[in-house]
């Protein structure tokens, strides 16, 4: 993920920078790796660009990178621990890896698909949605019914534009 002047490398075993030395930018033969957090990802899928900052569900909540510019440097941080917490750790620990992401530009939402079944039969097959919404900061849940289900299986999201732009895009 390109932010700022660095490349973030997001792996299963933390957050990277990848960025130029203290000589310059960042060239192919002069860069500095340093490791910015052990909180990675389990869930790629769950990777969102938010108004070009990233954000991903980690083990056990969804985290973003916040730079200082005062500083110069990235700091790893949960956007979940004082607000929920403790919904995260409900939904089971094995589907949290499933978790899929999309971003909507035109509402400023962000959904993520779950399933907190603790059978789970087909992993990537969903049941519900947890919503943050980009102007309040809110996080809400909702249940995709049973009905559609039944009839139409919730696989995946994205956030949907039309070549023409003739018609409002949808998620």
């Amino acid at each position: 993920f390109s932010y700022q002047n660095s490349l973030l490398v997001f792996a299963n075993n933390g957050v990277w920078q990848i960025g130029g030395s203290a000589n310059g930018g960042f060239l192919a033969t002069d860069f500095v790796v340093k490791k910015l957090s052990s909180v990675g990802t389990q869930a790629p899928l769950s990777f969102v660009s938010y108004r070009g900052v990233p954000l991903w569900w980690a083990e056990d909540g969804i985290y973003t990178v916040k730079f200082d510019p005062n500083y110069g440097s990235f700091t790893v941080v949960s956007t979940t621990d004082a607000s929920i917490k403790n919904f995260i750790a409900a939904i089971p620990e094995y589907n949290r890896q499933f978790v899929k992401g999309a971003y909507d530009t035109n509402e400023g939402s962000l959904q993520f698909l779950y399933n907190d079944s603790e059978t789970l039969d087909d992993p990537y097959m969903y049941n519900k949605v947890l919503v943050l919404n980009g102007l309040s900061g809110a996080f809400y849940p909702w249940t995709i019914s049973e009905t559609t289900i039944s009839i139409t299986k919730v696989r995946g999201i994205s956030y949907v534009i039309d070549g023409i732009r003739a018609d409002t895009p949808v998620i």
